[in-house]
């Protein structure tokens, strides 16, 4: 009986070792481009930027999940003699994703989804040097979904593209779109 349970777990503890040695366990992804305001936000709103990083891990060949932080800036619209003003959306999301998470495979299409806190604020209005309007901030939950894709150049590095529809819950509708491109690092 001794020798079969030995025998067992040496037989689960290669099935595990080869099995784990199909995919990347950890990633590190940083990156950027820009986001496009969507809904209320975009009649003063326009087009900004997006820096972004997130760490993961995959459980599976098909699921990962992350932690995701990201900053978004967006200008006013008006400019004229008005200087200034500007929205930022700082968010912290726990994404999940599903996808191909295969280390051998050269492209790696995903998809995902993600729920966190956006921390957002308006920067104060100066209007030929004078404040016209006192900027505010607020705290909104909020949820994500989109999805990307990875094309490996070595073991240990990917290229990137992503984009993910961020729904903003609060007062009126702040949603955007950032698309973004980035580099992975795999672990």
């Amino acid at each position: 009986m001794k020798k079969l349970l030995i025998l067992t777990a040496i037989f689960i503890a290669i099935s595990v070792s080869t099995f784990s040695q199909t995919y990347q366990k950890s990633f590190a992804s940083l990156g950027g481009v820009i986001s496009i305001p969507v809904g209320d936000i975009s009649d003063a709103w326009g087009v900004g930027f997006n820096i972004h990083g997130n760490a993961g891990y995959v459980f599976h060949q098909n699921i990962a999940a992350r932690l995701d932080l990201q900053y978004n800036t967006f200008p006013y619209k008006e400019s004229g003699d008005y200087t200034g003003y500007s929205l930022k959306s700082t968010s912290i999301m726990g994404d999940v994703m599903v996808g191909l998470f295969n280390k051998d495979a050269d492209i790696k299409p995903y998809g995902l989804a993600g729920l966190g806190l956006y921390l957002n604020s308006v920067s104060d209005m100066k209007y030929q040097g004078v404040t016209y309007y006192r900027g505010s901030s607020e705290t909104n939950f909020g949820m994500k979904f989109g999805g990307g894709v990875a094309f490996k150049v070595s073991p240990k590095l990917s290229l990137f593209g992503e984009t993910s529809f961020n729904i903003i819950f609060g007062e009126g509708t702040a949603n955007y779109l950032p698309i973004k491109a980035g580099a992975t690092i795999n672990f």
